[in-house]
């Protein structure tokens, strides 16, 4: 997953979610917890699948 797609994938579950990103404290808040949600799968791959994905 390279930037672009974790772009697309914040804004995608954004719009699922009715949630608009306009840089509020709460849209923050929710990129947070959608980036802590990227991280947790990252740390359940192996090195190389971890570092392919970074």
């Amino acid at each position: 997953m390279n930037f672009e797609e974790m772009e697309q994938q914040i804004s995608d579950y954004a719009k699922a979610h009715h949630v608009v990103l306009d840089y509020t404290a709460q849209s923050i808040e929710v990129v947070d917890e959608i980036m802590e949600t990227f991280h947790e799968r990252v740390n359940q791959c192996s090195e190389e699948e971890g570092d392919e994905i970074l």
